[in-house]
């Protein structure tokens, strides 16, 4: 088991529904990214290692800003593609 101590919503900060940009504020949707990186921050404190879980698509999330390479870039995080197909 894992035994992580952080909690839920800091492991997983943003919950998007499937009509995500009907139902959320430009407003809101450009603060997405830094919501992301703030727990990231925190929660990678005293971490040698972080597994990131993405999107099935590198592109999911353009809408928002929030594409994968670029919230790798901005976590300075490296990216491994695995796929099953």
């Amino acid at each position: 088991m894992l035994k992580l101590e952080a909690p839920p919503w800091k492991i997983s900060p943003l919950l998007l529904k499937y009509r995500y940009l009907e139902s959320t504020s430009p407003l809101k949707q450009g603060k997405f990214d830094e919501t992301i990186a703030d727990a990231y921050r925190e929660v990678s404190q005293g971490r040698d290692l972080m597994i990131l879980e993405s999107a099935r698509e590198l592109s999911l999330g353009s809408s928002l800003g929030l594409s994968v390479p670029r919230l790798a870039r901005k976590l300075g995080s490296k990216i491994l593609l695995i796929s099953s197909k």
